[in-house]
Order: structure tokens, then sequence, then C-alpha cells
């Protein structure tokens, strides 16, 4: 695919012209596929309203793809909370638990509940520690791996596989809304735990066929175009050479420190053709206010050169000596 059509993918219609588009979590630059798009076409004219295993493929790429041989994919991240929250409250009503459940507890099994990489400063948690941590305490760890599926690890299993612990995950939460619905995986009695448990899948019908259908396909072509996954790595290289800012993950976060001077500095970069996000509180400390760039696979190396010119008129980058991407080191994806 040439630069020119890759392009085309991340641009986006306004009013008044196109713009390059560094918001969004669409790492893998699938929204435009082709073959997805016709997958989804294609998929209006099935009947399969009530019976059908339209659904029940999509866990057949993912099967074969992960390393546990439990998956489903429905409205996952609820179902496994309000699951696992009827085993411990606090975590379905969303509280600290208090000093006499504390006190109760002491010789049940404890949770671990965390996201594999964070959506606002672009960090990952300490997967390997967490690993060590299971291993002695022997808690269920359940992980959030909604942007680290399909982008990071050898195989694109996500962050779990990419720091080698994947084994050590109990249950895994990916989606299909962001490199590629909403999908989990653990054992087999994890799996019959949530289908019993989980009121998202028990209360709900199935989504609607394209939708299961692009969900198919797009796991086909993550799967099968593994060159998406390299150029996400490129991309983080070629940002941190220009800028100087420590890029840990296709989530960059900028600091600007005051909320207005981010929104004027997003403005700018609107103006240049760029869609990105400022970002300030709530949602962020105070003071911290950002850009929150979101790197693709079809961002092109020209398109990183023309952001990071435009974010230096308003940010004071901490630019190295060499600016040659070869000299940086990115996690292994």
């Amino acid at each position: 695919m040439n630069s020119k059509k890759m392009k085309e993918y991340v641009q986006t219609e306004t009013e008044y012209k196109k713009l390059i588009l560094f918001a969004g979590n669409d790492f893998l630059g699938l929204s435009r596929h082709p073959t997805i798009a016709k997958a989804t076409a294609k998929a209006r004219w099935n009947r399969e309203l009530v019976q059908g295993d339209l659904h029940s493929s999509v866990d057949i790429p993912i099967i074969t793809w992960h390393w546990n041989p439990a998956w489903r994919s429905f409205g996952a991240n609820m179902a496994v909370m309000v699951a696992i929250g009827s085993i411990v409250p606090v975590l379905c009503e969303g509280r600290r638990p208090t000093k006499e459940e504390r006190t109760n507890c002491k010789n049940t099994r404890k949770v671990v509940v965390t996201d594999s990489l964070f959506s606002m400063d672009g960090d990952i948690a300490p997967m390997a520690e967490l690993a060590q941590l299971r291993k002695k305490h022997g808690f269920l760890w359940v992980l959030d791996d909604a942007h680290g599926t399909f982008v990071w690890g050898k195989n694109g299993g996500g962050l779990a596989e990419e720091f080698n612990c994947e084994y050590d995950v109990d249950i895994s939460i990916g989606t299909l809304s962001k490199a590629a619905s909403s999908l989990w995986e653990g054992s087999k009695i994890w799996k019959q735990w949530i289908q019993s448990r989980g009121r998202s899948f028990i209360f709900s019908t199935i989504a609607p066929v394209p939708l299961a259908a692009a969900s198919y396909a797009s796991v086909v072509v993550a799967k099968k175009e593994t060159w998406r996954r390299r150029e996400i790595q490129n991309r983080m290289k070629e940002l941190q050479a220009l800028t100087g800012i420590p890029v840990k993950s296709q989530i960059v976060c900028v600091i600007i420190g005051d909320m207005m001077q981010a929104i004027k500095t997003n403005h700018e970069l609107l103006k240049s053709g760029f869609y990105c996000v400022a970002v300030g509180p709530p949602a962020v400390a105070p003071n911290t206010a950002r850009l929150r760039l979101t790197l693709t696979a079809v961002h092109t190396s020209e398109d990183i050169k023309r952001l990071a010119a435009i974010i230096s008129k308003y940010v004071k980058f901490q630019v190295p000596r060499s600016s040659n991407c070869s000299d940086y080191i990115t996690p292994r994806l």
C-alpha cells in the first residue's frame, strides 16, 4: 500500500478541509480497510438474528492467535466486573472496603484489577512486577488490555505477551473497537462463571450481525497484516527522535500545563491540518493540561515531522543531539 493511499485512511472530513487524525484509538488503521468494509456490507443481508454461528466465529481466530482456550466476544468489561463483584462487592459498588471487610477477608483470595496501558499518560503498568507479586501472593489478576490488544506483543497478543507474563493473567479484557464489541479471555471455569453471572451477557441480546462480521474481519486482518504493528513502532521512534519525549506507547502525552495554552496549541494544529485532542482538568491533574496524541499504523514519517514542527512552536522540546531514529529503543512490538 503506497503512502498516499495510507494517508487517506487517517484523514477525517470537516466542513472546511481534510485533517490528519491524531486522535481516537484506531491504532491499526482498520476503520476504512476495504476487506472489513466489504464484510460489513455483505452481512447486512444476513438473516442470523436469533440463530447462527457468526458471533461465535469471532472467537475462533482469537483462540488460535492467543494463549488461552476460552474466549468470549460480547460486552465483556462490565460483565467481568459485575461477575467478580458478586464475589467481591466493593468492585461492583465502586468503593473502598470498610475496616470490617478488610479484617474479615484476610484469608480469602485477593483480586488485582488494572489497565495494561493507561490512556491519558500512555504509560504501561509494571507487568513483570505484577506477575511476580501474583506468584508470591496468589491473587486473581484481571487485566484490561484494551489499548494493548493486537498492538503489542510478538504476535499481537497484547502487553501480557509483550512482557512474557500471559500465563500469569487470570482474566484479560480486550476490545475490538480500538485496535481492531468487546472480548475477554480466561480459563473455561472463568468462562462459565462470567456467562452465568455477567449481567451484560445474560440480560442483553447479541450485537448486530454486521458488527460481528466487521469484528471477525478485523481480527483476521490484524493477524495477517503484521506490518501494521511494525509501522506503529516506527512512528514511536520517529516522534521520540524529533521531540525528545519519552514515547512509551502509541498513546503520547504532550504536557502543556495551562489549559488555555493547550487549547491554543490544539487550535493551531487544527488550522495546520491536524486533528488532535486537548485534555484538561478534571480528566487530568491541575496544571497538567496536555495534548493527547495517538499514533497509528497508517501515519507516515512526513506526518510525524510536520506534527512535531508545529507543536515545537509552543512546547520546548529537549531534543537530543542525534535525531537518528535508530538511536532510540522502544518496547518490543
